[in-house]
């Protein structure tokens, strides 16, 4: 996307409940608004309904900056081999009910969230996790990075060219 600025305004191991008081901060129109983030809200195990709300006060804050409001969060974390079968199981869960919630908050508002869950029988980071994970076990490696931004690059384009 040669023609436009980008400017970075992430901090490893952000929650929802962090980025509300980054978007007081946030000035100006924008061509695009891109937000990944949700993972760690499913890895500290926090309330959806909470989440809920914080990302709907996220999504009313900066469409004010925005026409192009864009949010992916993670794929399945229950699919990451870093987990025990017990664990995987209880995060695969967690992650359907923060995934349901992001659909929902889509369709409710400007917000477009590209869904990046895949059923594990069919979960690359599942079938093959030396590929997609990196050797934490937990984060994609550059394969896995690579599959996201493939799904994540057509809706760039589209809402870049609208």
């Amino acid at each position: 996307f040669p023609s436009y600025s980008i400017t970075n305004n992430s901090k490893n191991g952000r929650t929802i409940e962090e980025l509300v008081s980054v978007t007081d901060s946030i000035t100006g129109n924008h061509e695009l608004i891109l937000l990944q983030i949700g993972g760690n809200d499913i890895l500290h195990k926090r309330d959806s309904t909470v989440v809920e709300s914080e990302l709907r006060t996220i999504v009313e804050r900066l469409s004010a900056h925005t026409e192009n409001l864009v949010m992916l969060s993670t794929g399945n974390v229950g699919g990451a081999s870093a987990l025990s079968e017990m664990e995987s199981a209880y995060y695969e869960r967690i992650t359907r009910v923060f995934r349901d919630m992001f659909i929902q908050v889509s369709a409710d508002t400007t917000l477009t969230y590209v869904d990046l869950f895949v059923e594990p029988e069919n979960d690359p980071f599942v079938t093959e996790p030396e590929i997609y994970l990196s050797v934490d076990g937990l984060h994609p490696s550059n394969a896995g990075y690579d599959l996201w931004y493939q799904q994540l690059r057509p809706i760039l384009l589209q809402k870049l060219t609208e």
